[in-house]
This record gives C-alpha cells, structure tokens and sequence, in this order.
C-alpha cells in the first residue's frame, strides 16, 4: 500500500503548476506566496522553485527554513501539503540551463537577483478518492525498499 500511496503523492506534485508556499515571517506568523516549480527533477522528495533575492520568503528561510507547501487539483479534489526545509542551491546569474526551464511568465518577472531555492520534503499528507493518508517521507521511502 505504500508504494501505491507514494506513486500517488508523487504524480500530484509532478501535475502540480503552482504551489502556495508558507514560511514564517520574522514575527512567527505564516506568510503565504504562490510559486511555479520549475520542470527539473520536480518529484515528492525534491522540488526546484525560482525567485528573487530580495523576496520575504528568502528573508524569511534566513530565519528558519521549514516550510510546508500545498497544492490542489480541482479536477479530482485531491491536494498535497508537503512540509520541509528549503535551502539556496543558486544564486545570480542563471545558467542557460536553468534559463531554458522559465516557463514565459517566470521570464517576465526579469528578477535582478535571481534565487533558485529547493524545498526537500519531511512528510507529506495526501487527499486522494477521499482519504487523507500523512506520512513521513524516509518511513514511506524505506518500507518500499524492504
């Protein structure tokens, strides 16, 4: 069942366009922004998003970088909201690689501090078919590998 459930988990966020991303700002309170994940290597364990330096959520993950991000699919009422940490894996000038992945509106922010930040996943909770299944990530991850 596990494995099921992580397949599942898994190609919600791979469909996901946009997640709300919630961090806290420097007074504790949740602080809520919608980011669009680019393409690479986007899965249940790992997702890449890009923003500008000078952003809150940046000011806000030098503080404490736990984070929960949440998406939902109208289609099908399901919904992830996925909690973990984000750390700077860029910063500055893009490579063209990174710069081929912009999808248009992303290329039109023309942010002048780039940031690439990627969010590793802790635990998860799932609604799919109406049931809600919360799990930590490596118990999911190592009872698939036994």
């Amino acid at each position: 069942m596990s494995d099921n459930i992580l397949e599942i988990a898994n190609q919600l966020v791979q469909k996901s366009a946009v997640f709300v991303v919630a961090s806290l700002d420097e007074m504790g309170f949740p602080s809520q922004v919608a980011l669009t994940p680019l393409p690479l290597n986007k899965s249940i364990n790992s997702i890449l998003f890009y923003t500008d330096k000078s952003k809150s959520t940046i000011r806000n993950i030098a503080n404490d970088n736990r984070i929960a991000i949440f998406s939902y699919n109208q289609r099908n009422y399901s919904s992830i909201c996925l909690k973990g940490h984000f750390r700077i894996v860029s910063e500055g000038k893009l490579s063209d690689d990174i710069q081929k992945l912009l999808n248009r509106f992303q290329r039109e922010l023309a942010y002048t501090d780039p940031v690439i930040l990627q969010f590793n996943t802790m635990s998860f909770r799932l609604r799919n078919n109406n049931e809600i299944t919360t799990e930590k990530l490596d118990k999911l991850s190592s009872q698939s590998h036994d």
